[in-house]
């Protein structure tokens, strides 16, 4: 695979869907014969019936929730996936989420995070700062572990404030007499601090963010976007897709929340949005037909969307088995068509100029699916 060097400072977000996103509910194959003799209750409609699916190909929608999203469809720079997934067959959310975020070969356990890898490979020729990498949240993401160097927060008003003018310039002082690497790295530090302040000074764009945590972090995410303080990478969670009962109400909510989200960001971030790629993923996918209880179980192929300013056009990418018996795994999976780590081979290559795909991705050979057009 040929990787492209960015034209200009690439910008990352990793969006993970944690709880196992419904892909039939984000991405509906409305035009299956079979979908809605699985789903009575939980099918969506056609895209010309009331609160039908909003169509991208004649064949794909999107859930009505995810307006937003079909607007960036609409503009161009959607890369739509369905089949999603990993060789993971457990069925676990937390082996699930350890497989998609560690990224490895099977049976080879890497101990480190596929975007941490990256950091680490990218720190050859320069050096990771403070703000290169934020998480958002409570805990460090397994896709981060074992990078050189990152931020987890909740909001920005966590972030320490840069010290007093003079002691500022003390510090600058003595910094400024070290020689070598100590000299170089309290350096960063004082302009990372110094940044810093100009962030909490900074009004917080302007837009329809979401009224949620998701939405707040968001809103943050374009602050430290538009302040050019050398963010790289940025990982948020939506959590609550775990939908066994009752899914409707909660998979609209939060369905609305991504949408919604992801335009706001689009339109705060403007000039830099040509910069900036998302990924949106889900450790599984849920299974074909509805539960008992209005919901559905833990499956396998799930939805995901790649989207930015580097992306070229909009498309589905699908091998579609159909959902006819004997195209779905034991008549109740989507089959995992697309692997997670192709997805990520075209971003590190693509969006973010990583040639070392085989330290980020040991093991695995990359076949090129087309993720940017």
């Amino acid at each position: 695979m040929r990787c492209r060097s960015p034209d200009d400072a690439p910008i990352l977000v990793h969006i993970f869907l944690r709880g196992g996103a419904d892909g039939l509910s984000l991405v509906p194959p409305f035009a299956d014969d079979d979908y809605r003799s699985y789903r009575p209750t939980l099918g969506l409609s056609d895209p010309d019936a009331a609160g039908g699916a909003l169509d991208l190909d004649g064949f794909f929608g999107l859930h009505p929730a995810l307006s937003g999203v079909h607007t960036l469809w609409t503009e161009g720079g959607v890369t739509v996936l369905h089949g999603l997934g990993t060789d993971d067959t457990s069925r676990s959310h937390f082996q699930a989420q350890d497989r998609i975020e560690h990224a490895g070969a099977p049976g080879r356990d890497t101990g480190s995070g596929w975007l941490a890898r990256h950091l680490h490979s990218r720190a050859r020729t320069r050096e990771a700062g403070p703000l290169t990498a934020i998480a958002f949240g409570r805990t460090l993401p397994e896709s981060l572990r074992g990078a050189p160097s990152v931020t987890v927060l909740e909001s920005l008003d966590e972030l320490p404030r840069g010290p007093r003018p003079a002691l500022a310039s003390a510090l600058g002082s003595l910094y400024g007499a070290q020689p070598g690497p100590l000299g170089q790295a309290g350096g960063r530090t004082l302009d990372a601090l110094s940044a810093l302040d100009r962030l909490r000074d900074a009004e917080p764009p302007a837009g329809a963010w979401p009224e949620t945590r998701f939405g707040r972090q968001l809103r943050d995410l374009a602050t430290l976007v538009r302040a050019d303080v050398g963010l790289e990478i940025a990982c948020l969670d939506l959590d609550g897709w775990d939908t066994h009962f009752v899914q409707d109400a909660l998979f609209t909510d939060l369905a609305r929340q991504l949408g919604d989200g992801l335009l706001t960001l689009r339109q705060a971030l403007g000039t830099h949005w040509a910069r900036t790629t998302v990924v949106v993923l889900s450790e599984f996918g849920r299974r074909v037909p509805e539960n008992g209880s209005l919901g559905t179980d833990h499956g396998r192929g799930g939805a995901g969307f790649v989207l930015g300013g580097t992306v070229s056009g909009s498309q589905v990418l699908a091998d579609w088995p159909g959902l006819a018996p004997g195209g779905v795994l034991d008549a109740h999976d989507v089959p995992v068509t697309l692997d997670a780590r192709d997805v990520y081979a075209e971003v590190l290559c693509s969006a973010l100029g990583q040639p070392d795909l085989d330290a980020i991705l040991p093991g695995f050979e990359p076949r090129g699916i087309g993720v940017f057009g």
